[in-house]
C-alpha cells in the first residue's frame, strides 16, 4: 500500500478457489432444499450441478477443471430438478403358522 511492502499478497489459484467454490456448494445446496422440502442434494449432486453449468473457457482441462463457476446457472439448474424417485418400500407377508387340526380315534 502506498510503495510499502506490508506482507499481504494477493492470492489465486487453490487458495482462492476452495473458498469460492465451498460458497458456490453452499448456495446450491440452499437453492436445491428450498424447492426439494428441505430434502439436501448429495454432494454427487452438488458436483454435477457444479460442474455442468461451469463456463467453458478454452483451455485444457489441466488448467480449467470444468471451467469457471456459474452460481447462478447452478442455482437455477438446482431448483429446478426434480424431486428424486423414492422407491417404494418393499411389502413382505407373513404367515403364522397354525397347529395341525386334532384328530380324535375311537
Amino acid at each position: 500500500m502506498g510503495g510499502k511492502d506490508i506482507g499481504i499478497q494477493s492470492f489465486g489459484g487453490t487458495s482462492e478457489a476452495a473458498p469460492l467454490t465451498a460458497a458456490a456448494a453452499a448456495d446450491v445446496i440452499q437453492a436445491y432444499a428450498s424447492t426439494h422440502g428441505g430434502t439436501d442434494p448429495s454432494p454427487a449432486l452438488v458436483k454435477e450441478i457444479l460442474c455442468s453449468t461451469a463456463t467453458d473457457i478454452d483451455a485444457p482441462a489441466d488448467e480449467q477443471g470444468a471451467g469457471l463457476l456459474n452460481v447462478l446457472g447452478a442455482v437455477k439448474l438446482a431448483e429446478s430438478l426434480p424431486a428424486p424417485v423414492t422407491p417404494a418400500p418393499e411389502t413382505t407377508t407373513t404367515t403364522t403358522p397354525t397347529a395341525p387340526a386334532a384328530t380324535t380315534t375311537t
